[in-house]
């Protein structure tokens, strides 16, 4: 018999290095002498190698082929300092020459998620010389729809720091742990902001200025980017929140933020403010609303040549205020290429503590301006959908809840990306609205927002 010793060792770089050292020290099957050999196994991570460093766990199981039998299954822990991780390793030869199964295993331990993982069969022969063996490792983790980073766009100062931050999400909207990185679109924009792979940290350089645009990519292929703006002029204002829903008598507070060219954040603007209908709801001087009548009413801050609006309804009691608001601005002005998220709601704050039990619905838009993507539950519960006819810009959608919800209640999410300039303007349309529990019919009491979206080239 002969045995084996060897050693596996892991790093978290391009490839993790396997290395065998075979050694014959029992003489009687291979003869007289001891004799030692290696063998060297590269794992080939490729494009998948950043995301390797998410892995802190290894996990090596060798199965000798002649037999099936599985002679090391172990897992040991990688060195987050050093990205290394070592496995010794005791086999026992039963011939000259024999072959072994590998499989090795990335393991992310915070949720036992098997991130990468490769097999490669091998032959090991006391006393042979051998190439290195490439072994491919695939990504075998957890995978997602969509993937957001935030934030979306900005404008910073040379020499400011901040984080990106990007989350992957499944069809239904929930966080999945997917491995992400963060780069630049043009590697060479390194000279105005430097993004940290891993940690997504950013750093403006105190040298060249303009706008960059960065990249977060998950380990499953899914990429989205923002645009960062070193230095930036401004050139508009926003105004927050661009829609909302109050009772009379109630308050919410407005503020502005400068944006340069590219509409990202550069930094708060003092505005003046003004009310188009007062007699629906006010506005003082520190951007403080007052609701004073059931209706709607248009507040404009407005900051040296800038200006900006949001709209403002105010809810009799009774009543059951819908929307059909796009990213929480009743005004939204994208560019061509975005992704515009229209959020279908049903506000029951005004209904004396009905909770909303069942809907139908459908939406309408302009389809040579916006093009569906998909629609998504809010936190009412997963609606059915009658999507056959998106292309011409309609679809239907309902849902029921037995147990009811209160409060703004989102029953539907809907994307779309802006394909051409001009107006899309989403249309909600409610034709059945009641209450749970009481069962009490709520369509009598429906007053639909519609906000607009006019897609800029």
């Amino acid at each position: 018999m002969a045995s084996v010793g060897g050693v596996v060792r892991a790093a978290h770089a391009a490839a993790l290095v396997l290395a065998l050292i075979v050694g014959a020290a029992c003489t009687d099957a291979l003869g007289s002498g001891a004799t030692r050999t290696a063998l060297v196994i590269v794992p080939e991570f490729g494009e998948l190698a950043p995301f390797a460093a998410n892995a802190d766990q290894l996990r090596l199981v060798v199965t000798r082929v002649i037999s099936a039998t599985v002679v090391k299954d172990t897992t040991v822990a990688i060195d987050p300092v050093t990205g290394e991780a070592t496995v010794v390793l005791q086999l026992t030869l039963e011939s000259a020459t024999e072959e072994y199964t590998l499989l090795l295993q990335a393991i992310r331990s915070g949720d036992n998620a098997v991130l990468f993982e490769g097999t490669q069969t091998v032959t090991v022969s006391v006393g042979a010389v051998t190439e290195p063996v490439s072994l491919p490792v695939t990504y075998t983790g957890p995978t997602g729809a969509s993937i957001t980073v935030q934030p979306g766009d900005t404008a910073v100062a040379p020499g400011a720091s901040f984080p990106f931050t990007a989350v992957v999400y499944d069809a239904g909207g929930a966080v999945v742990g997917v491995p992400v990185t963060y780069g630049l679109v043009t590697p060479a924009d390194s000279l105005i902001l430097r993004v940290l792979k891993y940690t997504g940290q950013a750093t403006a350089q105190s040298g060249p200025t303009g706008t960059v645009r960065v990249v977060a990519r998950s380990a499953d292929g899914l990429t989205d980017t923002a645009r960062v703006s070193v230095g930036a002029v401004p050139l508009a204002i926003d105004v927050a929140p661009g829609f909302e829903t109050i009772g009379p008598a109630a308050t919410f507070a407005l503020t502005a933020t400068l944006l340069d060219g590219n509409g990202a954040a550069i930094g708060p603007a003092t505005a003046t403010w003004v009310s188009r209908t007062p007699g629906v709801a006010t506005v003082d001087a520190s951007g403080l609303v007052t609701g004073v009548a059931a209706g709607t009413a248009v507040i404009v801050g407005t900051s040296g040549s800038f200006a900006d609006s949001m709209l403002v309804r105010v809810a009799a009691a009774g009543s059951v205020p819908a929307s059909a608001i796009a990213d929480a601005e009743a005004y939204r002005a994208p560019q061509v290429g975005d992704t515009v998220i229209v959020d279908v709601r049903a506000n029951m704050f005004f209904t004396n503590s009905e909770l909303l039990g069942s809907y139908n619905a459908e939406l309408r838009w302009n389809p040579a301006v916006l093009r569906y993507v998909d629609v998504q539950a809010g936190n009412f519960g997963a609606p059915t959908i009658n999507d056959t006819q998106t292309g011409t810009g309609l679809f239907r959608f309902s849902a029921a809840n037995a147990n009811g919800v209160a409060g703004s209640v989102v029953v539907a999410r809907v994307r779309f990306v802006a394909d051409a300039a001009g107006s899309g303007d989403p249309q909600l349309t409610i034709t059945e609205l009641s209450a749970a529990l009481s069962f009490t019919n709520l369509l009598s009491g429906v007053v639909v927002t519609n906000g607009s979206v006019t897609v800029r080239p």
